[in-house]
């Protein structure tokens, strides 16, 4: 039942992938703006971490969780167009 329910999830999932790609580019506009955000989260899992066969207790490592942010602006062509971005 949990192998179905993951088929068939992946496929719906798969679907709308695919429907996403067959969108034309709307070019009605011809200038387009907008904010783009993310997250980077550099996880790394030390709680087995050796070296050479020695366990390793204290890491040196400072993971810390980034965010990023930037302002794009897209300027249309018939099929093309030329994206800017300003981020910090």
């Amino acid at each position: 039942m949990k192998r179905i329910t993951t088929v068939i999830c992946m496929t719906l999932l798969w679907i709308l992938t695919v429907q996403a790609q067959i969108q034309e580019l709307n070019v009605s506009k011809r200038f387009n703006w907008g904010i783009r955000l993310g997250v980077n989260a550099p996880l790394v899992d030390i709680r087995h971490l050796t070296l050479n066969g020695n366990k390793v207790d204290e890491s040196d490592s400072e993971s810390r969780l980034g965010l990023s942010g930037s302002f794009i602006g897209r300027y249309n062509f018939k099929k093309h167009y030329i994206q800017l971005e300003v981020g910090m």
